[in-house]
């Protein structure tokens, strides 16, 4: 499992994965209007590339279910970002685990 940094990390590489696939859907659908955006659009694609790979890599630890997505992702961008989707709220869940527990121990 992962520290309270570490879920942090994941969720800000899963978030920015979504914003890129949201920003690629753009620039290929200009791309039919602007030519010049197909270059920005190999280079949105092989960002994401990199970033999917980190984020099933950093997603193995958390959740299986979610990498596995991830990883179909790579071909299917859809079922990616559903994945991507199912680690934050993952992430997020296990944050406020962790919160909850420190609030009771300080209390306690």
């Amino acid at each position: 499992m992962l520290n309270t940094k570490e879920l942090k990390q994941t969720r800000t590489i899963s978030l920015v994965l979504i914003i890129l696939a949201v920003i690629s859907f753009l620039v290929v659908i200009l791309g039919w209007i602007l030519p010049i955006l197909r270059i920005a659009s190999w280079i949105f694609s092989i960002v994401n590339l990199v970033l999917m790979i980190v984020a099933a890599i950093k997603s193995s630890k958390i959740d299986r279910v979610s990498m596995i997505l991830i990883i179909v992702g790579i071909f299917i961008s859809i079922v990616g970002i559903i994945g991507l989707i199912l680690l934050i709220l993952k992430i997020n869940k296990l944050l406020s685990e962790n919160e909850t527990s420190e609030h009771v121990q300080i209390t306690e």
